[in-house]
């Protein structure tokens, strides 16, 4: 999953590395895109249904904010159905309790220590509520990676000095600290255009996992 990182491909952020002020801004920029895309990436885990895996019920939060529940129980599983060794006996109700209101399935009570869930084979309702849901969640991604880049944006021109401003302002120092001296128009302009490119690489990656995914889910067997 890393190698969607919006930190690769051929966007050149090095201009600015003799500058401070956008050094950092791009940096806050490159580490919150990367943050989002890896979460985006885990999160679709969620929505697949044709291969279930382990992180399906291992991943879900306890109702009780204790933690996960593979924090608590071995999960094993074989083809279809879950068997979770619980270690701490008290995690028995919430475990039950989470699953089945996380992921409306039923939890059998084999013993006093092991539950026992299984994954129905998807319908075309399950299908499609799952491919609506994983849309809905991809736009919300969306959404972040844009006010990421908004708020680049916003840091940017905050930076930004008229000419006259920094003549001012030159005078005015006491050090050659680059940080106080602001940024020119021109560098302002390109540090913008540079932030479009990352927010739009970023976009693809979510577009083209959440295309990717639809097709997969489209393919699962009944």
């Amino acid at each position: 999953m890393n190698k969607n990182k919006s930190g690769g491909g051929k966007i050149n952020i090095n201009l600015f590395n003799d500058h401070a002020i956008l050094s950092k801004i791009f940096a806050d920029l490159n580490k919150k895109m990367n943050n989002a895309i890896e979460k985006f990436s885990e999160s679709l885990l969620d929505f697949q249904v044709a291969k279930v895996h382990v992180g399906y019920i291992g991943n879900l939060k306890l109702r009780t904010g204790a933690g996960k529940i593979s924090d608590f129980a071995t999960i094993i599983l074989n083809a279809r159905t879950f068997k979770i060794k619980v270690e701490d006996k008290s995690k028995i109700q919430a475990i039950i309790k989470t699953v089945e209101e996380a992921r409306s399935l039923t939890v059998s009570k084999m013993s006093d220590r092991e539950l026992e869930v299984t994954i129905p084979d998807p319908t075309e309702e399950v299908r499609e509520r799952f491919i609506k849901d994983m849309k809905e969640h991809g736009r919300q991604y969306l959404d972040q990676i844009n006010n990421i880049r908004r708020d680049s944006i916003s840091a940017i021109e905050k930076e930004y000095k008229p000419k006259e401003q920094k003549k001012k302002d030159s005078k005015k120092k006491d050090s050659d600290d680059n940080s106080s001296s602001g940024i020119s128009e021109d560098e302002m302009k390109n540090a913008k255009a540079i932030v479009e490119q990352i927010k739009d690489k970023n976009l693809d990656i979510i577009n083209s996992l959440t295309t990717k995914w639809e097709q997969d889910i489209r393919k699962a067997v009944r």
